[in-house]
């Protein structure tokens, strides 16, 4: 009966501790509180008055350059100057080995004495023979003189002999006397052939056809004619002085060569800049297709970007162009100097050349630059902070409406400033996250600040 008891008050005592240990549980888990939605921070879309402009980057690049390439292949004996170093036009930067030039040089001023003397053995040889022409022609008219008398006294002779051949008929001569005469007679016939044989010997090289046979054609006026004989019969001799001559100019036209070439082994610069590479040292057999310098003026630069088809069309050569330096934060000015023409296939875009001051050397070749260019007055956009931005291929933000969250695709243009001008996707009085954190997602409960 008692152990009933016992069991009995136990069992009650185990109820009594479940029961109780229920309604613990039960108030335990009434006093947890739910979870609260995030807290964003709002920004409210209104329209601004945003600068009109394209901000880009570039690359600088010199205007112009030389390469300076030796014309000779001597082998280099001094370079002046170093990468970097600054030159003039017509500075002396380089010079190649000329003493095998030099040697060639004493050689033909030594034969070129020997030249000039053989030029005028010529000349006088040339001179001599033009005074034996003009001697010949006398002689010429000598012997037509002398024909023309002899003609003249064979005529006269041949009369007085007719007339002694009618007196001795008669009896008024004896024939001794007539003999004489007929013995004079013929000696005068002679005398007038060998006459006229002479003549034709000294006009040998002084007759109509031998002007024809060479190719002349006979002018009609005779200081002509006797120009044309002289030249014929002094041919040889013209030849001689003028091979003579031409052997003379010849080595005088060495020499002025050989000059050129020693002139040519002092390497100048062919424009005023700076040395950008040196790409051969002492010692070193220059090459014709090698260059020895490259240099690049750096007074002015280019500053080379690639625009969009839509920006090329609002961009004009001669616009100002805003360029910031990141290497020391310097802002430059200068101008559209050239548009490309061209569009490349890939990219829809063409190349710019902005033309900017560089004397005091800013820029260097290859530098990354930003450049801003003003298009044209303010005009009034949405902009709204970049950090309000999520997906940086595909732009979107979170808009809030009765504290929901709904992700909106929007369009942008580039950045302004860190922010960022809206084309498409929002209107003025829209309220999106300012900072949204990866947590956030479309149609999401939140609590605005």
């Amino acid at each position: 009966m008692v152990l009933r008891i016992r069991v009995i008050s136990l069992l009650s005592t185990v109820f009594v501790i479940l029961l109780t240990g229920s309604c613990g549980r039960e108030k335990v888990k009434e006093s947890v509180p739910s979870v609260l939605p995030p807290i964003v921070e709002e920004y409210i879309c209104s329209k601004e008055l945003s600068r009109n402009e394209i901000s880009t980057y570039g690359t600088i690049s010199y205007i112009n350059k030389a390469d300076v390439v030796p014309k000779s292949t001597e082998t280099i004996q001094d370079l002046y100057f170093e990468e970097g170093d600054d030159v003039q036009k017509g500075e002396v930067l380089a010079r190649l080995d000329t003493r095998k030039l030099e040697l060639q040089m004493e050689e033909t001023k030594a034969g070129i004495e020997t030249k000039k003397a053989a030029l005028n053995l010529a000349e006088q040889r040339l001179d001599e023979s033009r005074r034996n022409m003009e001697a010949q022609f006398h002689t010429i008219k000598n012997a037509e003189l002398d024909l023309e008398q002899k003609r003249d006294d064979v005529v006269r002779i041949f009369s007085i002999l007719d007339n002694k051949k009618l007196l001795f008929e008669a009896g008024g001569i004896t024939q001794e006397e007539l003999l004489s005469i007929e013995l004079s007679s013929g000696e005068k016939e002679t005398a007038l052939k060998q006459a006229e044989y002479s003549l034709r010997i000294k006009k040998i090289g002084f007759r109509e056809e031998d002007l024809i046979r060479e190719g002349y054609e006979l002018p009609e006026n005779q200081e002509e004619r006797k120009n044309l004989f002289m030249e014929l019969n002094t041919r040889v001799q013209s030849a001689e002085a003028q091979l003579a001559r031409s052997e003379w100019q010849a080595a005088l036209t060495r020499i002025k060569t050989l000059e050129l070439y020693m002139e040519e082994c002092r390497i100048k610069a062919p424009i005023s800049g700076i040395i950008a590479r040196k790409y051969m040292d002492i010692g070193e057999r220059a090459q014709e297709n090698q260059p020895l310098y490259m240099i690049y003026p750096v007074d002015q630069v280019y500053a080379l970007l690639q625009l969009s088809e839509k920006d090329l069309l609002n961009v004009k050569t001669g616009q100002e162009v805003l360029v910031l330096s990141d290497s020391d934060g310097s802002e430059h000015r200068g101008q559209i100097h050239m548009i490309s023409p061209w569009i490349q296939k890939e990219s829809r875009s063409g190349e710019v050349k902005v033309l900017i001051g560089n004397d005091e050397g800013v820029f260097k070749i290859g530098q990354f630059v930003r450049l801003r260019i003003e298009l044209k007055n303010p005009i009034e956009q949405i902009m709204i902070p970049a950090e309000s931005i999520t997906g940086a291929e595909d732009p979107g933000v979170f808009i809030i409406r009765q504290n929901y969250l709904f992700l909106k695709k929007i369009t942008i243009e580039e950045e302004k400033g860190r922010r960022f001008p809206v084309l498409e996707g929002l209107k003025e009085g829209d309220r999106i996250v300012r900072l949204p954190s990866e947590l956030l997602r479309d149609g999401m409960e939140v609590r605005v600040r």
